[in-house]
């Protein structure tokens, strides 16, 4: 005889992705909802448990690592507003720092700079309508426009030089 379950059961499957290699590829950093809160987490390459790195009462929306894996970006909102904004993460977790700080404009991530130093991202800031290219330094709090434009514009990557 086939054992049934409650439906209930099949809402509470957990899951784990967007992979970012950190400290050299010895950890990846992953976003879960273990905890039923889709957060940033790290385990060492070689397996064991965890180590839950942001705390944020809200959804944790995406990841990107550095190159060197010391930093992480992750794009955060507030009660599912979608107003994402974006936060430096250290790849141990001491450190959580806000990068964008209007609470009224969507942030999207885009890249890292070669060196890991800046970071270019989207945003409609200006007018709340069109999405303008950012640019900001990891360490700083003042970003600069680089692209503005008249749509919907994000950033892929940077050029080499």
């Amino acid at each position: 005889m086939a054992q049934s379950f409650s439906f209930e059961r099949y809402l509470n499957i957990r899951s784990a992705y967007t992979p970012a290699w950190l400290s050299d590829g010895r950890r990846v950093a992953f976003l879960t909802d273990i905890t039923g809160v889709p957060q940033v987490w790290a385990v060492d390459a070689d397996g064991g448990w965890p180590d839950q790195l942001t705390f944020f009462p809200d959804k944790v929306w995406a990841l990107s690592a550095d190159s060197a894996g010391d930093r992480l970006v992750c794009m955060r909102d507030v009660g599912g507003n979608e107003r994402y904004q974006l936060y430096l993460v250290a790849s141990d977790g001491v450190e959580v720092r806000r990068l964008t700080h209007d609470d009224n404009a969507m942030h999207e991530f885009g890249a890292w700079s070669h060196d890991d130093r800046r970071i270019a991202y989207a945003s409609n800031t200006r007018n709340g309508v069109h999405f303008d290219i950012y640019v900001l330094d990891a360490d700083a709090t003042e970003p600069a426009m680089v692209y503005q434009s008249e749509g919907m514009f994000v950033a892929l990557d940077w050029s080499p030089d």
